[in-house]
This record gives structure tokens, C-alpha cells and sequence, in this order.
């Protein structure tokens, strides 16, 4: 017979124990709602194949491209500067457009096929909607458990991860602009909002700067970054109104937005020049955003 007091010993060795492995349990259930979605969106390999070579082939035209873009890429090491199959005959030049998300295909079979040689690149294209969602909905739950809690993170990316107009294209095959741009979506917005609640100022710069790449990588890839551009610049306005901004907000605002444009500046000058970005209604408020809070800062703190 044991007594109380190692009774009482082993209690607590069961309540420490629980404590210390509870907090994995939200995780797990992440990993299994991310496997489902996964497992989902690749029910349709099979009918992804040619059936006169029996490889791997795109679900429709515009995922056609950017095959044709990675196949390019894969066989001469950069994408071409005219493609002569658009616009005959004077061909298309804007191919910059599909350069980030063409490499990205390759790099993701370059990376499958290490492990496994069997792996094609017309495989790896027509996974990547698959893959890119899977790493997506681990930045939409931070996003969301950083902003409320985990039980909400985890509803909404249930409901994420089988919503028709995402699960659509977010389809293996369907190896379009969105998945590859709701990714960094979530990772741009993940970051900014981890910035901003953080403590340290050094981190804090730092995780901005990240999510100023993101956006900016986003903006490479994907039209989409316009909500980015609009929600974050409504709301640090609203912030500033609310007089809850500080020169450690001003810095962190500053970082984000000046290292996104930086990359848009230089990586896709064509769309994202200084004219384009001022004109433009999204990018103008936060670049309005920008100039209020550093007028304020200049004139009425300093």
C-alpha cells in the first residue's frame, strides 16, 4: 500500500506532466485539420495526367503557363525576356510577372526530387497549390490565435481549409498566382501583427522588416497585395486617431513599408513605380499613413 504522501507525489507528477504536454494538443489538432485540407486538394491527381504520356499536366490554361515558365527555367536557368507563344508575333515581354512564382515551382522540385528522384517537375506543378495552402494555414492560425485565441485559430482554419471559393484555388493543378499569394498574405500579416504586440523594440524591427519582404514578395507574385497595403495603413490611421501611437509604432510602420517598396521598386519597377504607387488608391493610404504619422511625430512631438 502507498501512502498519502506518495500518492500525493505521483498526483502531482500526473498534473505537471499534463501541464507540460497540454499545450501541444491545439498543434496536433493543426497538424490533423492541415493533412485533411492537404488530403483534399490532391484527390484529383490521378485525372491530372496525360493520358497519351502519362505525365503530370495543369488543369487549365493559366497553370499552363507558368509550367511553361518552370520548364523554361529548369532547362536554360532563367525565364525568358519575350515569350514568342503570347501575343503573336510580337510576342510578350511582361514575363517578370510569373518570374517568382515560375522559380518557385522549380526550386519546390529540385527539393522533391533530392528525396525522391521519381518526382517530375510537371508533379511539383501540379502539387504546389496543395503545399503552398498547407504552409498557408499554419501562418492564418498564428495569425488569428495572435489575435484572439487558439480555439478561435483553430475554428477558422477548419473553416479555411474547406471553403469553396479557397478550396477551388487552392486545387492540386490549379497552379495559378493565389496559393502561392494567400501564403505570404498570411505571413505579412502574421509578422506585422507579431511586431506589433512584442516587447522587444530590436525584435520587433526585425519581424517587421520580415513582413515588409513578405509584402513585398506578395506584390511580385499576386494583385492581392492591395488588401495588404489597405488594411494595414486603415489601421495604423485608425490607431493614430485612437492616439495610441508611439515613435516604437512609428518605426515599426516605417520598416514595414519602406522594405516593401524597396523590393517592388526594384524587382517590378513596370507596375510598381513611384507614380503608380501614389495614384494608386490601396498603396496611397498607406503611403498617406506613412506621411501623417511622421508629420505629427516631426512637428508636434520633436
Amino acid at each position: 500500500m502507498e501512502s498519502d504522501s506518495e500518492l500525493e507525489k505521483r498526483k502531482e507528477k500526473a498534473l505537471k506532466f499534463l501541464k507540460d504536454y497540454l499545450i501541444y494538443i491545439p498543434y496536433l489538432i493543426l497538424v490533423v485539420i492541415v493533412w485533411i485540407s492537404y488530403k483534399i486538394r490532391v484527390q484529383n491527381l490521378p485525372y491530372l495526367k496525360d493520358i497519351t504520356t502519362g505525365n503530370f499536366i495543369p488543369a487549365d490554361p493559366d497553370a499552363m503557363v507558368f509550367f511553361r515558365y518552370a520548364s523554361y527555367i529548369l532547362e536554360h536557368g532563367k525565364i525568358m525576356a519575350v515569350d514568342t507563344l503570347r501575343y503573336y508575333p510580337l510576342g510578350f515581354n511582361g514575363t517578370e510577372e510569373f518570374s517568382l512564382l515560375s522559380h518557385f515551382i522549380v526550386y519546390l522540385y529540385k527539393f522533391l526530387h533530392f528525396f525522391n528522384p521519381n518526382v517530375t517537375l510537371g508533379y511539383a506543378d501540379v502539387i504546389y497549390p496543395a503545399v503552398a495552402l498547407a504552409i498557408a494555414m499554419i501562418f492564418f492560425f498564428l495569425l488569428v490565435r495572435k489575435l484572439t485565441n487558439f480555439r478561435a485559430a483553430l475554428i477558422a482554419s477548419a473553416f479555411l481549409g474547406v471553403i469553396p471559393a479557397f478550396l477551388f484555388r487552392t486545387m492540386a493543378g490549379v497552379s495559378d498566382k493565389e496559393a502561392f499569394g494567400t501564403l505570404l498574405m498570411f505571413m505579412a500579416l502574421y509578422l506585422f501583427v507579431y511586431s506589433w504586440k512584442s516587447e522587444n523594440i530590436k525584435k520587433s524591427l526585425i519581424v517587421a522588416l520580415l513582413s515588409g519582404i513578405s509584402t513585398g514578395l506578395m506584390g511580385l507574385i499576386w494583385g492581392g497585395v492591395n488588401f495588404v497595403f489597405l488594411i494595414i495603413g486603415i489601421f495604423v490611421l485608425i490607431v493614430f486617431l485612437l492616439n495610441r501611437f508611439n515613435k516604437r509604432e512609428l518605426y515599426l510602420y516605417s520598416a514595414w513599408i519602406i522594405s516593401s517598396f524597396i523590393i517592388l521598386f526594384i524587382s517590378f519597377p513596370s507596375r510598381f513605380s513611384i507614380s503608380n504607387i501614389l495614384t494608386s488608391t490601396t498603396t496611397s493610404i498607406s503611403i498617406f499613413a506613412l506621411a501623417v504619422i511622421w508629420i505629427d511625430y516631426l512637428i508636434f512631438q520633436k
